[in-house]
């Protein structure tokens, strides 16, 4: 259910891309800063959960049933983000914010293709996956600190 959810919100998110504007009361919100700022601070908050994976994992060796409700957290953080991202950002048109939202976009994807057994279907295929999406994730992270930096120093 949560993957049809992803699926359904990051569809939805590229469909957008494609209205020749935006309508009226999404370009009033973008307009505030306010709303950007704790739009923007709700959007890094969900990216930085989404590390709890790993942090789990790796800094206190969680057991199987920990790192399962960490993993569902995961998921379900990673299924809504694309709503959280497109209220925060709805047209990104240019540089380091399209760049930005492609690699999102792509690495929510990634994420639940290799979730699918019937789309992976061999352990090597499925651990390159996951190296790819962590990969991603990384850069996504420092992009998003490069673009809080960015917007925090030139306001």
């Amino acid at each position: 259910m949560r993957n049809k959810i992803g699926l359904l919100l990051i569809g939805l998110y590229l469909l957008y891309q494609l209205l020749p504007e935006q309508p009226g009361f999404i370009d009033a919100l973008q307009q505030i800063r306010t709303f950007k700022n704790w739009s923007g601070f709700t959007l890094f908050l969900l990216v930085l959960a989404q590390w709890s994976v790993s942090v789990y994992r790796g800094v206190f060796n969680a057991t199987n049933q920990n790192l399962e409700r960490a993993y569902q957290l995961h998921y379900w953080i990673g299924s809504l983000a694309p709503l959280v991202f497109f209220i925060h950002s709805p047209k990104p048109d240019y540089g380091m914010l399209l760049l930005l939202a492609i690699l999102f976009f792509s690495n929510s994807l990634l994420g639940i293709v290799i979730q699918y057994p019937s789309v992976v279907r061999r352990g090597v295929i499925k651990q390159v996956g996951i190296g790819i999406h962590v990969l991603a994730s990384t850069v996504i992270l420092a992009l998003i600190l490069l673009h809080i930096w960015t917007v925090f120093s030139y306001n």
